[in-house]
């Protein structure tokens, strides 16, 4: 606490946390006296799991990826002590902000191996140089004014664009730009380019994501990671549905306020995200599943392993239902829908809700019968998902009128498909409960305002640090 000092503090611990940059102020003059920044060795042991679930035990023995997080990171938790706030939208720019919170670079080389080489930047990027100079440059008094101004025009001109928490944090965001953990100038590229390695890795995926004598069932710590290795991807897709980017213009600076994102981009963004809950996306390798037993003695849970209603084997149809989730939430969040009604209303060319609406039942509901009973069981937990989200998004008193009204009505017409399944779906006992079962959960909201009990499971945490909110 010696304020002569300014101190990196590095805590050993096994628990998530966060890790910290804070400045201690005069609060006479504003002036920062104490630097303070606290890292942990948990991130780096998140670290490794990645790069031991995506390339195997062997390449994360080498310390070039775990290091390059805390490298990272350790700039990050700097730049807070010297007053700089987080910048989510830097990521568009060729990494231009460890102020950023960045996703590793991974990518598949010319001879389709996951490549980790790049996977953390060096240096500050162009953000960063361009606000040390705003805050700390020492100008003559009498051109102080013109100075700092003529830095913030530069800024402008070069696109350096600066979107934060408030942007880029709450489930209503709408500028795709800012994104928490993602490393690529457009959501649509990020993610096809995490689907791509998430394929890779988990084809490979096995017992050379271990080191000698681990615990084999200890392999969920590193499947976890994997197989929601897209998540933060999806999340910044669906912010181009219903999406508006923006500035915080100033009157006279040139810059455009808001803007929608064109419907053919929205398009594009929602035939991803449907997309991704195929069975086949969705799916896990039988060779990886053998190998996901129970834990041993002496392994505790966690909260960042997989939850399952087939203890204490690996629930499969669990851990689709809870990856459903992380694509059903934010793109039929209630803001966004909104936003789809109002955009439609000005412009016919842009994607509608009714459109929107149609495309997703489309593939989800109207899908030939799978050919396989895994991947119509696979298919089944997505549409359980389905209707929990169309069901909470008719019941939510924060929506739009019009928002509640669509889900309302499109429950409705589900319920008499599902009416009707239910007496077509033949031999099959799953099958028949299942259409029996979705009839009966909207005939409980559209008879007495029953909320059903969600059927997806919460996925593990996300972020490797924290619990609920940043503090």
């Amino acid at each position: 606490m010696d304020l002569r000092y300014n101190v990196v503090q590095w805590e050993n611990r096994n628990e998530r946390g966060w890790s910290y940059g804070e400045a201690l102020i005069d609060p006479r003059t504003g002036e920062i006296v104490k630097g303070m920044a606290r890292l942990d060795s948990h991130r780096g042991r998140t670290a490794y799991n990645i790069v031991a679930a995506l390339a195997g035990a062997k390449t994360a023995a080498d310390t070039h990826f775990v290091l390059g997080r805390v490298r990272q990171i350790t700039a990050h938790e700097i730049g807070h002590t010297l007053g700089m706030a987080h910048n989510y939208a830097a990521s568009t720019y060729r990494r231009g902000s460890v102020m950023d919170y960045p996703a590793p670079r991974v990518r598949l080389g010319p001879d389709g191996q996951i490549d980790l080489s790049d996977a953390y930047a060096t240096g500050p990027g162009d953000y960063d140089v361009l606000a040390v100079r705003w805050a700390y440059g020492i100008f003559p008094p009498e051109h102080e004014a013109d100075s700092l101004n003529a830095i913030i025009a530069e800024g402008l001109r070069r696109g350096l664009l600066f979107l934060s928490d408030a942007d880029a944090r709450p489930d209503f965001a709408s500028d795709p730009r800012s994104n928490l953990w993602d490393d690529q100038a457009s959501p649509e590229a990020f993610l096809r380019e995490q689907l791509a390695v998430r394929r890779r890795a988990m084809a490979e995926f096995g017992l050379r994501n271990l080191q000698p004598g681990e615990p084999v069932a200890t392999l969920q710590e590193r499947f976890a990671p994997l197989y929601f290795f897209h998540r933060f991807a999806l999340r910044s897709a669906a912010k181009i549905i219903g999406g508006v980017e923006y500035q915080h213009a100033l009157a006279g600076d040139g810059q455009q306020e808001t803007r929608p994102v064109p419907g053919a981009r929205q398009r594009t963004a929602l035939a991803q995200l449907v997309g991704a809950l195929t069975p086949g996306e969705l799916g896990i390798p039988d060779t990886v599943l053998t190998l996901l037993g129970p834990r041993p003695f002496g392994y505790d849970p966690s909260v960042e392993l997989f939850r399952s209603r087939t203890q204490p084997t690996f629930d499969e149809f669990g851990a689709a239902g809870a990856l459903a989730q992380l694509v059903l939430e934010p793109l039929l969040q209630r803001d966004r829908l909104a936003r789809l009604l109002q955009q439609s209303a000005h412009d016919p060319g842009q994607l509608g809700l009714a459109e929107l609406l149609a495309t997703v039942k489309r593939s989800l509901w109207d899908a030939p019968p799978e050919s396989s009973a895994r991947d119509a069981a696979l298919r089944r937990a997505v549409q359980r998902s389905y209707v929990d989200r169309l069901v909470a998004l008719a019941a939510d008193t924060g929506a739009a009128a019009d928002v509640r009204a669509a889900a309302e009505l499109a429950l409705r017409t589900l319920r008499g498909e599902a009416d009707h399944r239910a007496q077509t779906a033949g031999a099959v006992l799953e099958a028949r409960a299942h259409w029996h079962a979705i009839a009966a959960e909207i005939g409980a909201w559209q008879r007495d305002r029953s909320l059903p009990a969600p059927t997806a499971l919460p996925a593990p945490p996300g972020e490797p640090f924290g619990a609920d909110e940043e503090p």
